[in-house]
């Protein structure tokens, strides 16, 4: 049984009934009861990720390249979901990735500098209400996100137009 919280009692309150007490201590044997969460494997919904990052690691941007070839339909899609779990959460962005990955220039190489310079954006932003965000910080953001668009377009243009992945 879930619960999101339980409102205490005020010294004001009259003091609870034997009906009411039962049902708050059956309320804790069910949670009580209830298994520890645990977190699912998330690794069938990033398939490619622990594969991306190896490769970045190693700087082996042909692999990537041969591996990306071989996918078509939604197996690309899922790559550029892996792209973003890669550069994100395992290895963190970092400008020499983008200068790699961009000079390297294949459609699988500019998926990952789309990803690194969206982050790249989003750390030069910061974190706070849109007014309390400095000029300096709103001008990194926008440039990070321009710059990784402008890698979607060309990525879109090498593929001559008919792989969507580095679109969306």
């Amino acid at each position: 049984m879930a619960l999101f919280g339980r409102r205490r009692r005020t010294p004001s309150e009259p003091p609870r009934s034997p009906q009411w007490l039962e049902r708050e201590a059956e309320i804790e044997r069910r949670i009580a009861a209830e298994p520890p969460i645990t977190w699912a494997d998330t690794s069938f919904t990033d398939p490619y990720a622990g594969f991306i990052a190896t490769a970045l690691q190693a700087g082996d941007f042909a692999s990537l390249d041969a591996r990306y070839a071989g996918l078509t339909g939604l197996d690309r899609a899922a790559w550029g979901e892996s792209t973003t779990v890669a550069v994100t959460e395992l290895l963190g962005p970092s400008p020499q990735l983008l200068g790699a990955a961009e000079s390297h220039g294949t459609v699988a190489s500019l998926l990952v500098a789309i990803t690194v310079a969206n982050d790249l954006g989003f750390e030069s932003r910061g974190t706070g209400m849109a007014h309390e965000v400095s000029h300096d910080q709103r001008s990194g953001y926008e440039a990070g996100l321009h710059h990784a668009l402008q890698l979607a377009e060309r990525a879109n243009s090498l593929s001559g137009g008919t792989d969507p992945t580095p679109l969306m």
